[in-house]
C-alpha cells in the first residue's frame, strides 16, 4: 500500500511539472471605484501601479477596476484569470479610445456563456493589434485576480498537462471512496463508510475551489457554485468528526473529547444556514 502511494504522489509531481510558456504578466494599474462607473468615466488621476504586480486585496466590498495593455502581435492571445471563484467579472477591450469587445464573466454566470469552456477565466484576445483591456470585480470571495496573457496555442500546450493531473487526482480520490465504501459493506463498519463520505465532500470542496466542478459537474447551477466551498466545507468537518469518534471510539473511552466533537457537526450545520451570497 505504501509503495502504491509512493509511486501515485510521484506521478503527479512528474505530471505537474512546470511546463515553459510564452506569457507574460502585464504592468496593471488599479482603481477603487466608489460607484456605478462604466469604464469611459473612470477618473484618470485615481489610477495607481499595482503593488509587486499581484492583485490580491483581501475580502471586500469595494470594487476594483484594473488596466493594462496587449500590445500589437502577430499570434493570437488569450487573457487568463486563474481564479475560479470570482463572482462577477466585466471584460472590456478598447482600441484607439473606442470599444471593440465586452464580456460579462464570473461564477453567477451560467458556465456555458463563458467565452472558453475552462475552469478559469479565459478571454481570447479579439485582435491581434494593440489593445487596452478593463476589467470590473466585484466579488464576495477573495479580491485575487492574477492576470496574465498567453499565447493561445502555449496557453492549450500548458492545460493538457494540468488536466492530466487533476484527472489523476480525482482518480485517486475516487478509488479512496469506493475502497472504504466496500470495507464498510465487507465489515459493517460505520467509520469505513463516514471516511468514504468525507473523501466524497473533501473531493467536491477542492473541485469547487478548482473550478473543476462548475465545469464538469454543476456546470447548469450558479448558485451551488456560489456556495460550494461553504457548503461542502462545512460537511467535511462534520464527516471529520464522525470519523475521528468512531475511529478512536470516543463515547467508550473518553467522554469529554467525544462531547468536544459531538459539538463540530452543531456548529457546521448551523453554518449551512448562513447565507453565503
Amino acid at each position: 500500500m505504501k509503495w502504491w502511494l509512493i509511486a501515485i504522489i510521484t506521478c503527479l509531481l512528474l505530471i505537474a511539472r512546470p511546463v515553459q510558456t510564452f506569457s507574460e504578466t502585464p504592468d496593471i494599474d488599479y482603481q477603487v471605484a466608489a460607484q456605478e462607473l462604466t469604464w469611459m468615466q473612470l477618473p484618470s488621476n485615481r489610477w495607481q501601479p499595482l503593488p509587486n504586480a499581484l492583485a490580491s486585496f483581501g475580502y471586500t466590498n469595494d470594487i476594483y477596476w484594473y488596466r493594462f495593455k496587449v500590445p500589437a502581435n502577430s499570434v493570437d492571445r488569450v487573457v487568463h484569470i486563474s481564479y475560479s471563484l470570482l463572482d462577477d467579472l466585466q471584460v472590456h477591450f478598447v482600441r484607439e479610445g473606442e470599444l471593440l469587445k465586452e464580456l460579462q464573466l464570473g461564477d453567477r454566470q451560467p458556465f456555458i456563456e463563458r467565452p472558453v469552456q475552462h475552469k478559469d477565466f479565459v478571454i481570447p484576445v479579439p485582435t491581434r493589434d494593440a489593445v487596452t483591456v478593463y476589467i470590473r470585480v466585484d466579488s464576495d470571495s477573495s479580491m485575487r485576480v492574477p492576470i496574465r496573457v498567453v499565447e493561445h496555442a502555449e496557453f492549450l500546450d500548458t492545460q493538457t498537462t494540468y488536466s492530466q493531473a487533476t484527472g489523476l487526482y480525482f482518480g485517486v480520490v475516487i478509488c479512496m471512496a469506493v475502497y472504504n465504501l466496500f470495507g464498510f459493506f465487507v465489515s459493517r463498519e460505520t467509520s469505513f463508510l463516514t471516511y468514504s463520505g468525507y473523501t466524497v465532500m473533501m473531493g467536491l470542496l477542492m473541485a469547487g475551489l478548482d473550478g473543476s466542478g462548475y465545469r464538469y459537474l454543476w456546470p447548469e447551477l450558479p448558485w451551488l457554485q456560489e456556495r460550494a466551498v461553504p457548503f461542502f466545507g462545512c460537511l467535511v468537518f462534520i464527516l471529520a468528526a464522525l470519523f475521528t469518534a468512531q475511529l478512536l471510539k470516543l463515547k467508550r473511552y473518553s467522554k469529554r473529547i467525544f462531547g468536544g466533537l459531538r459539538s463540530w457537526p452543531r456548529y457546521s450545520a448551523c453554518c449551512l444556514s448562513l447565507p453565503y451570497c
